[in-house]
């Protein structure tokens, strides 16, 4: 089906079906054009099938006792040209295709209503998420997104990238706290690189102190990009150590 021209009222719906919990959730995004075009919004985010589940069961998997998630207001003015363009770029189907999840939209417009399932949905989750990580950020439940990487040669060079998403921004930062932009599509093609890969915490270090080339992917510990990730392609990994050292 053809492309959605725009909205007046946006919900989006997903749910992880066949995930076992503590991972099994369910959310409901409800965004509203106002009349000045600004974005409300309505996040209700559940995790649900937790009964059976010890408190040791939750925090073992990295969960907690409270990770529903509820919060309503207002979105940046960026978010409604993208949320636009999202809806007008996307093919759509009248009906679930019986994937393992479940995403659905339903588009209000000056026609009426409906409900559309997109075809690409995978993209559409992860759209569904940076909006997500937008609102955590809004409603202060996560601070920005901050990746951090360390050269030791003879000297030792560092940078961080930190990712706004509420602002749809990605600033890099030097040593010598000299800041510039990195285009926003750029800063995300970088983050799924980062993430494609599988970094170890058994091999986490506090501190880098050897040479070589280290990353902190947000969780707090330091990986060396030599053995503190999981075997694979290691051209891939030596295209990431110099993609990463490209922004010295």
């Amino acid at each position: 089906m053809s492309a959605i021209s725009s909205f007046n009222k946006l919900e989006i719906h997903f749910d992880t079906k066949i995930l076992p919990p503590p991972f099994s959730h369910r959310y409901k995004l409800a965004i509203e054009k106002s009349g000045d075009n600004n974005l409300g919004v309505d996040l209700n985010l559940e995790y649900y099938g937790r009964e059976e589940l010890s408190d040791e069961d939750i925090l073992v998997e990295g969960f907690s006792e409270s990770d529903n998630y509820q919060w309503k207001g207002k979105l940046p003015p960026i978010w409604t040209t993208v949320i636009d363009n999202k809806l007008q770029s996307s093919n759509w189907k009248k009906k679930a295709d019986g994937q393992d999840s479940e995403l659905f939209l339903r588009i209000g417009h000056s026609q009426g209503a409906e409900m559309m399932w997109p075809a690409d949905k995978k993209q559409w989750e992860t759209f569904a998420q940076e909006l997500i990580q937008a609102i955590f950020e809004l409603g202060k439940k996560e601070a920005p997104l901050k990746i951090e990487f360390l050269n030791i040669e003879n000297v030792q060079r560092f940078y961080n990238i930190e990712y706004k998403f509420a602002e749809r921004a990605v600033l890099l930062e030097a040593a010598e706290k000299h800041q510039k932009p990195m285009d926003w599509h750029e800063g995300q093609r970088l983050l799924k690189y980062i993430f494609s890969f599988d970094y170890l915490p058994e091999d986490a270090i506090d501190k880098p102190k050897k040479q070589g080339n280290y990353i902190s992917p947000g969780d707090g510990l330091w990986y060396d990009l030599s053995h503190s990730v999981q075997k694979g392609d290691s051209e891939k990994l030596e295209r990431l150590v110099e993609t990463l050292k490209g922004y010295l």
